[in-house]
């Protein structure tokens, strides 16, 4: 035993958590009355255990390396006297919050948790009366305990500001107490002290407590901080007693004063610095910036090794801030599963589930609670529990605990509102699937038997719910308490499993979705025609309990009825006091079909239905057959649609090409027109098609079959579009029905009819350039294949009238006949080129004979002229393709005979009508020229379109206007090339698949020129 006297130094060697150090302890005036043993061999208000706290003489725990279980305050402290007098004498390990360690006089296992045994209205310095009353927050303004409970907390990570408060409410402890402080049960408060440094037994300020006299923010760095607060020095008056690791160092200082001020600077380094990094000052290197703070804070606790402890200051002209410490990790289990199944069904009925990875996170999830059983049900439990996996923070170990199981307990009715009553006793016989002797790092534990130590019989985890309970109850499931002594669990908070069930009750209901609409015919349908009369059916179900709904002989217990109410929101109203089931419904789950005959005739498309369960077997004096209100009421809505819409709105061409700003274009429109009825009635319905300035270009009306797509095309020659350079946007609009509307609509689905009248596109228009432009890609042909989609139908029209108050109207629908559908495939090109050059001069005359005319493409070598003559040329240029003739057209004969094609080529293509020449001759700036020439005439059909291109008219020596081209007399022997092609830019068929290349032709041939040197020729070649 070391005795250790006021002022003396004593060097006690140790080791914390398994690492080797020495501590210098300074006796203070505060630690001079204290045990001679306190923990470590410091000087302490209370002893340390390391047993479990029933077997004193085993230790569970090594003192050498961890920290204890429990501390008892000495005899001679106040707070041991204190406490004698309430029942409490130890003072367990808790880890508040996850975060912070220290000593509580409250109990840490949750299933042991009470009322009166987690007050901390209890603990010794709660009730130190202090100097003011005006500290913010405070609960009430008296002296005592009023003085150190406040409205709720503040943020430990944050300064002691205005703006850290977490307002009221928002306390980490909960108000247990049911005397003095009753009128604050179960609201979340924050009390100044929650426990005590494991060591030396000083009172650890709450981290959560807000500031007594909280400023706006501030950095610590910038404030006045006094040196040796424990003494009265440079004018300040001693604010504290020194702690045990307070020390001032003077060149006088001892080497166990250094080692003592050494202690508290790498303490500071280690813990301090990383929970308050904002007294961190970047300017000053570690150590010095650290033994600064080590003399301006007085070290109020022992070491931080063991548990959180507090380092306050003062400032300014008294302020005071308390500054605690995170202690080192430490395992910990959580249950990151509590799970409760009906063995039954095999249902999920309870689920709380817990984050797997983040230790830090203990949030929990309740997925599913407060689910319904009945009594006698056997529900089946699983649990799991995770050795939390904290590396590389911490790298932890397996558990040492044996053996590994789980405590449960369960809480009915009343019990269950009671915190820490339960109705079963505790029990320790959870054990997993598989038998483990312990829990490695990172490893979950499925937890699904219990076994009976007394018989060693083991058996899957089940409860079976008694049947006396009533209303509700709680399981519950836990970490066996063996874990938190043996220092393999640190935080008890995520230790338990939680559900609460309520007990079913007896209940029919109404099955909402069953609501059916019958018409004449018997029927079941959602379209509602006016003038048709309609039954109404819907399901009751016995949705809770085991007695028999519906016995004849009982006037009490009736058959399952209802009532209903129905309406067309127009003109009609109909009231049915009751209709009832025939059959009884004897078990949960069995349902009954009651049918409301003649329910409606509305006049207007639409029924509005009420439905209720009879006030008869509802009523708790009468039937008694519905607790629960919330389903005994039904509404439903059929309101059919009489609705027409437009749809797929396509033009083709999509471009047009043309020389000027406006194009006339002949245009192909297709869309699709559906006519939405209940009466499966055609309706003759007017179209209009519009321009971009609205004007009215094409307008109809067209006959509609009912219920179905139906496809029309129209065609309009001689469209104007306008037209640039880099294409100009040619929108039309087809609308039906359109304003003002012959046809009234009407549609569930949304709350304008009207909208889906409309449909857009635009045809986009090109000016040519009169810029030659060569081909960007010669391509005269594409080929592609299509399926074609059809569908035929033959039939014919039926009629029938419906009578009204005042006179009627007639009905038409189609009757099928036939209806068959089919696809074919089908091989399309289009070809674009220029086919022939044609030549003619004298010398072809001569030589040829005939007309002279050759094609030079075939025979280059007849493009022959003599130097001072001219020569004549034009070019063929031919457009031919069979997708149009080829492809499967539709048809329609009357209303119900017609053949859908899917696609239908109807559209036609407009070839380009621009060539550009080449000549061998420049202009004055050195350019080729080169003339851009439009079409001297058109042969054909669109799909089989002969061209024919001729170079300009000129006047020829003010003699006459000629297409010729003349050669100078004094020209010699030479070949000029020419080069021709068609416009770049011409798409071709709308139809074939998307592509990037262009439809266009280049063709380069050579002029041969007989010359002055061989003939009566002279010189170039010359237009």
């Amino acid at each position: 035993m070391i005795k250790i006297k006021k002022g003396l130094l004593i060097i006690v060697p140790i080791v914390i958590l398994g690492v080797a150090s020495v501590l210098l302890i300074k006796s203070t005036t505060q630690s001079s009355s204290a045990a001679e043993d306190g923990f470590g061999g410091l000087r302490s208000l209370v002893t340390a255990h390391w047993d479990d706290g029933a077997n004193t003489l085993v230790n569970v725990r090594d003192p050498a390396t961890e920290p204890p279980t429990y501390i008892t305050f000495n005899n001679y402290t106040p707070q041991a006297n204190w406490y004698s007098g309430k029942g409490i004498t130890q003072i367990w390990e808790q880890f508040h919050m996850n975060r912070f360690l220290w000593y509580s006089i409250t109990e840490d296992t949750p299933a042991e948790q009470r009322n009166e045994n987690i007050d901390y209205s209890l603990m010794y310095e709660n009730n130190i009366e202090r100097p003011n009353l005006d500290y913010a927050h405070l609960v009430k303004k008296q002296k005592g305990l009023w003085q150190n409970l406040k409205w709720g907390s503040s943020d430990p990570d944050k300064g002691p500001f205005v703006s850290n408060y977490n307002g009221d409410g928002s306390g980490t402890t909960t108000i247990t107490n049911t005397t003095k402080l009753s009128e604050y049960f179960g609201k979340n408060l924050e009390w100044r002290y929650l426990g005590y440094s494991g060591d030396m037994g000083i009172a650890v300020e709450s981290p959560y407590f807000p500031a007594d006299y909280p400023s706006d923010d501030w950095d610590p760095k910038e404030r006045d901080w006094w040196n040796y607060p424990w003494l009265d020095i440079d004018g300040h008056t001693k604010k504290t007693e020194a702690g045990g690791y307070d020390v001032v160092i003077t060149p006088d200082s001892t080497d166990d004063e250094k080692a003592i001020f050494e202690q508290k600077v790498q303490w500071i380094i280690k813990f301090l610095f990383p929970n308050n990094p904002e007294l961190r000052r970047p300017n000053m290197d570690l150590w010095s910036d650290a033994a600064d703070w080590a003399k301006k804070l007085s070290l109020q606790g022992g070491s931080p090794e063991y548990s959180s402890t507090v380092f306050v200051g003062w400032h300014g002209s008294g302020f005071y801030k308390t500054f605690v410490t995170l202690p080192p990790p430490r395992n910990n289990l959580r249950v990151t599963e509590y799970k409760v199944t009906d063995k039954t069904t095999g249902k999920v009925v309870g689920l709380m589930t817990a984050d797997t990875n983040d230790n830090d996170n203990i949030a929990r999830n309740w997925k599913i609670n407060n689910q319904e059983v009945s009594a006698g049900d056997t529900l089946i439990i699983t649990a799991k529990v995770k050795n939390m996996d904290q590396r590389p923070k911490f790298e932890g170990r397996a558990t040492r605990y044996t053996p590994i199981r789980m405590m449960q307990m369960a809480a009915f009715d009343d019990d269950s509102l009671i915190l820490g009553k339960w109705s079963t006793p505790v029990t320790e016989d959870v054990i997993p699937s598989t038998q483990i002797s312990k829990i490695e790092v990172g490893q979950t534990v499925t937890f699904d038997k219990t076994k009976d130590d007394s018989t060693a019989k083991t058996m899957q985890w089940e409860f079976k719910v008694p049947s006396t309970v009533k209303e509700q109850f709680v399981l519950g499931a836990e970490v066996s308490h063996g874990f938190k002594v043996y220092n393999d669990n640190i935080y008890t908070g995520d230790d338990d499993g939680r559900l609460r069930f309520k007990i079913k009750q007896e209940d029919i209901g109404l099955v909402c979705s069953s609501i059916e609409l019958v018409n004449q015919m018997g029927q079941v349908t959602e379209d509602v025609v006016p003038g048709m009369s309609y039954d109404v059916r819907v399901k009751v179900k016995k949705t809770q309990g085991s007695k028999v709904v519906g016995d004849p002989n009982d006037y009490y217990n009736p058959y399952a009825a209802v009532s209903a109410s129905f309406d067309d929101g127009a003109s009609v109203y109909v009231d049915h006091e009751k209709a009832s089931a025939t059959e009884s419904l004897k078990k949960e789950g069995d349902t009954a079909v009651i049918t409301i005959k003649n329910a409606i005739t509305p006049v207007v498309p639409t029924i509005n239905a009420k439905i209720n369960i009879h006030w008869f077997n509802a009523s708790p004096d009468f039937g008694n057959q519905s607790s629960d209100r919330t389903n005994d009421s039904c509404t439903k809505v059929w309101k059919s649609k009489n609705n027409l819409s437009v749809s797929n709105f396509k033009i083709l061409p999509t471009s047009a090409i043309g020389p000027s700003s406006t194009i006339n274009e002949n245009l192909d429109f297709s869309f699709t027109v559906t006519n939405s009825n209940p009466e499966n009635q055609t309706k003759n319905v007017k179209i209009e098609i519009r321009d971009r300035n609205g004007n009215v270009i094409l307008s109809k009306y067209e006959n509609i079959p009912a219920n179905e797509p139906f496809p029309i095309s129209w065609s309009k020659d001689n469209v104007p579009l306008s037209a640039s350079a880099n294409g100009t946007a040619n929108p039309f609009v087809v609308e039906v029905n359109p304003p003002p509307r012959e046809i009234i609509e009407s549609s569930p689905d949304m709350p304008n009819p009207y909208v889906d009248n409309i449909a857009n596109n635009s045809v986009m228009a090109y000016s040519t350039n009169t810029n030659a432009k060569p081909c960007l890609t010669v391509n005269t042909k594409n080929t592609w294949t299509e399926t074609h989609y059809m569908h035929e139908r033959h039939g014919y029209e039926e009629r029938w009238w419906h009578n009204t108050e005042d006179s009627g109207h007639w009905h038409s629908y189609c009757v099928t006949t036939s209806d068959r559908s089919w696809s074919e495939t089908h091989s399309y090109y289009e070809e674009y080129k220029i086919t022939n050059v044609m030549f003619r001069s004298k010398l072809t005359k001569d030589t040829l004979g005939g007309d002279g005319w050759v094609d030079i493409l075939a025979n280059p070598s007849q493009a022959k002229v003599k130097a001072g003559y001219g020569f004549e040329i034009y070019y063929v240029v031919k457009y031919n393709t069979n997708y149009y003739r080829n492809s499967p057209k539709g048809w329609s004969s009357g209303l119900c005979s017609y053949l859908n094609v899917n696609r239908e080529y109807t559209a036609r293509t407009t070839a380009p009508t621009t060539m550009y020449v080449k000549m061998p001759f420049t202009d004055n700036y050195g350019n080729n020229v080169t003339y851009t020439l439009s079409p001297t005439s058109q042969t054909g059909s669109w799909d089989s379109l002969v061209q024919r291109f001729e170079m300009p008219l000129h006047n020829a020596f003010n003699l006459e206007n000629t297409r010729s081209v003349f050669v100078n007399e004094s020209a010699s022997d030479g070949i000029y090339t020419m080069v021709i092609n068609t416009y770049p830019y011409f798409y071709g068929s709308p139809y074939k698949p998307s592509q990037s290349t262009y439809l266009c032709d280049q063709k380069t041939f050579s002029i041969i020129v007989l010359g002055s040197d061989s003939d009566d020729i002279k010189s170039h070649v010359i237009s």
